[in-house]
């Protein structure tokens, strides 16, 4: 329902909307919608089940983190309590459930705080999709001034996969399939079943974090640069000398070159 958060619409109208869908549509299966922590609070439940009955079926609510601290820094405009509440009272009204999170949103200072509360949120949710995104921070915002002052610390592509590891760790292993489905994220293979592949998603982060210190730049630097997707294309030759390439030609511009911001700059580029 358009690209933005269907629910601040009183729910009268919204269900004339999705009465008027149905009628011209009668095959749908699903309706989705966006829908904010605090948007989806102020319906009650029974209004959250009429519109459920009517064929809303689906939500995407970006929460993107459990910490207060947090929420209050990137000016959210709720709390935790919200976010908790909000995800809960979808499930209970029989809405499949998407739940957006960031990892780096917190920073350095912050890191620990985001993946385990974050997970504690999501553990009480309980939601169909944990729906996983990497922070870039944009050079024109109020982040980027929170940057240069020096309160907020960007993290490393190395560093936000530690946090993302914490923060996988600290998930239950509920019926939710957790995905890493964007091209700002580093390894898009750490996707699958809460239940069945905590451990390979885990091992998976595990492989990365193992890798030589070279190796390990050398994949960052090419999965930004779009040379590699996966970790496996580490293997094949063609992309592993292009990536090289790329390295050298970054280094000769710039030996001094600050990969933290570099990889933030392709990031921020890419949302």
């Amino acid at each position: 329902m358009q690209d933005g958060d269907a629910l601040v619409l009183r729910t009268d109208y919204l269900l004339r909307i999705l009465e008027a869908l149905n009628k011209y549509f009668p095959d749908l299966e699903y309706i989705t919608s966006y829908a904010r922590a605090d948007s989806i609070t102020r319906k009650s439940p029974a209004e959250l089940q009429e519109l459920r009955q009517a064929g809303l079926n689906h939500l995407y609510c970006v929460m993107e983190t459990g910490s207060d601290k947090i929420l209050q820094l990137i000016n959210k405009g709720f709390h935790a309590d919200t976010v908790a509440k909000s995800g809960c009272m979808a499930k209970d009204a029989g809405m499949i459930l998407s739940e957006f999170i960031l990892l780096g949103i917190g920073g350095k200072e912050l890191s620990k705080e985001n993946a385990i509360q974050t997970a504690d949120a999501l553990n009480m949710i309980q939601p169909d999709f944990i729906r996983v995104h990497t922070t870039g921070i944009k050079p024109e915002s109020k982040m980027w001034e929170f940057v240069q002052a020096g309160s907020f610390t960007l993290q490393s592509e190395e560093e936000i996969m530690i946090e993302q590891k914490l923060f996988l760790e600290k998930l239950l292993e509920m019926d939710s399939y957790y995905v890493n489905e964007h091209i700002i994220n580093l390894l898009l293979e750490v996707r699958g079943n809460l239940r069945t592949d905590k451990l390979e998603m885990l091992s998976a982060i595990n492989k990365f974090l193992g890798l030589p210190e070279d190796e390990k730049l050398l994949f960052i630097v090419g999965r930004r640069l779009n040379i590699f997707f996966m970790l496996d294309d580490l293997k094949k030759p063609k992309q592993y000398q292009k990536a090289q390439e790329c390295m050298e030609q970054i280094l000769q511009k710039n030996p001094q070159v600050d990969f933290t911001r570099l990889c933030n700059y392709v990031r921020q580029s890419q949302i």
